[in-house]
């Protein structure tokens, strides 16, 4: 098994000489602590302190006026939001945009809502839509 990193992912090859065969493995790569779910837990770790700055900083700058009237609306409800968001399960990849889905229970039923994340100019990851 070697690895290599080719235009930001990371390579894996993988000799299956039961078949006879090399299997080329690719995978995001971040930089550590940039990527978009720590992104997402520095979001919700400030919005659990009611630092909708902070929080807002995490967000892409496409998207960041419409989040800031979002959690001036939800103001005091923003723990209640931040506590209903379970684990975050990869939904899709493309370069620059990742779909995760956020899992919620909800009445025995585990219920997914689609988080949105998108790679900036500076090569940050931020949500984008959630």
């Amino acid at each position: 098994m070697g690895c290599t990193y080719e235009n930001s992912r990371q390579v894996i090859y993988v000799a299956d000489t039961g078949n006879n065969r090399v299997v080329k493995l690719q995978a995001s790569c971040h930089r550590p602590g940039y990527s978009p779910l720590h992104v997402c837990q520095l979001s919700k770790a400030a919005l659990w302190t009611g630092d909708t700055d902070r929080a807002l900083t995490f967000v892409a700058e496409a998207s960041r006026e419409r989040y800031a009237v979002v959690y001036e609306q939800l103001g005091p409800h923003l723990q209640d939001m931040v506590e209903g968001m379970g684990d975050m399960v990869l939904h899709s990849q493309e370069p620059g945009c990742i779909r995760y889905d956020i899992l919620h229970d909800h009445d025995g039923q585990t219920l997914k809502f689609p988080a949105f994340f998108i790679k900036e100019a500076d090569g940050n990851w931020k949500i984008w839509n959630f």
